[in-house]
């Protein structure tokens, strides 16, 4: 996994349980668990109708899970370049806004357009005071009022096709082994 070596990660909590993980996120122990197999459940049954309505309703529900601020799903143009949409999940009391990242070139973000390949697991702690290499991502991310995320990239037939993002409005002492796992 990306990062740990850096330092840009902070501690992984290996000792966290689903009820550690649920403690965290003021759900009940096991809810995580249930949130995550409802969430793939629902995924696999989209409906063709407002297929958009569905799918922030996914997010959503991921949101509440993890305890973070926002879920965004970057999804890039064919070649993998350039953020072509972002369908996000936000608090009410989010600052921030992912969707402004739409049109954005990879190139301009270099630690991600490096790192993200499909099922790589990449976190900015802190985007305040990033680890050597994420400065330029890290200050883009300040620009946005985004302090960590912690994010998956995917790809569809062997091409690059996007990124899962959990935003937090504050900067990240660690990451959970339930937010990794999940």
């Amino acid at each position: 996994m990306e990062g740990f070596a850096d330092g840009g990660w902070g501690a992984m909590e290996h000792h966290l349980t689903i009820a550690d993980l649920a403690g965290h996120t003021g759900r009940p122990a096991g809810s995580v668990d249930l949130a995550a197999t409802k969430l793939a459940v629902d995924l696999q049954n989209l409906p063709a109708a407002d297929l958009a309505a569905a799918l922030r309703a996914c997010l959503e529900a991921l949101r509440e899970a993890t305890g973070c601020d926002g879920v965004a799903v970057l999804r890039f143009d064919r070649p993998g370049a350039v953020v072509e949409s972002v369908l996000t999940a936000t608090a009410a009391h989010a600052v921030f806004n992912p969707e402004v990242l739409t049109g954005t070139a990879l190139a301009d973000l270099p630690w991600l357009d490096r790192r993200c390949a499909h099922l790589r697991l990449l976190g900015l702690a802190d985007s305040a005071a990033p680890v050597p290499g994420q400065e330029v991502d890290a200050a883009r991310l300040a620009a946005l009022r985004i302090p960590a995320v912690l994010l998956v990239g995917f790809a569809i037939r062997g091409t690059r096709a996007g990124a899962l993002a959990l935003c937090y409005g504050r900067p990240q002492r660690s990451w959970s082994a339930g937010h990794q796992l999940l």
